[in-house]
């Protein structure tokens, strides 16, 4: 299955339009429409949808047009964890540990605002 006809699907088992989970997680309508026209989505943009859908980040990976983007055999990402181009937490600047910190103990409603906000700021700084 490619990345849209999963997108599409899981809007459809929440009973949410795609247009409203772009801009409840912080992105442009304009997003979906890429999508829609073949564009894939930004592993920051993955991660947001997941959280949204409340599922693991890899059945995105597992998506064929993802999956090839990657560079990886879709068969293969859904069994076996995929590297993300995040650094590990010991890597990672001082301030985006504190951040994750913050976090971890957050509800989902909070983490999806937190980002939210930031993607609206590095759309602003591109």
């Amino acid at each position: 299955m490619n990345f849209y006809n999963y997108f599409i699907n899981l809007c459809g088992s929440s009973h949410t339009s795609p247009s409203r989970v772009a801009l409840d997680v912080g992105l442009s309508k304009t997003a979906v429409n890429g999508w829609k026209n073949g564009r894939l989505p930004n592993d920051s943009s993955l991660y947001l949808l997941a959280n949204y859908f409340f599922v693991p980040i890899e059945t995105f990976w597992a998506c064929d047009d993802i999956a090839e983007k990657r560079g990886v055999d879709a068969q293969e990402t859904s069994s076996q964890p995929q590297e993300s181009n995040y650094p590990q937490r010991e890597q990672m600047r001082q301030e985006m540990r504190i951040l994750f910190d913050a976090a971890e103990d957050a509800p989902t409603s909070a983490i999806l605002e937190a980002a939210a906000l930031l993607m609206r700021y590095k759309e602003q700084n591109k």
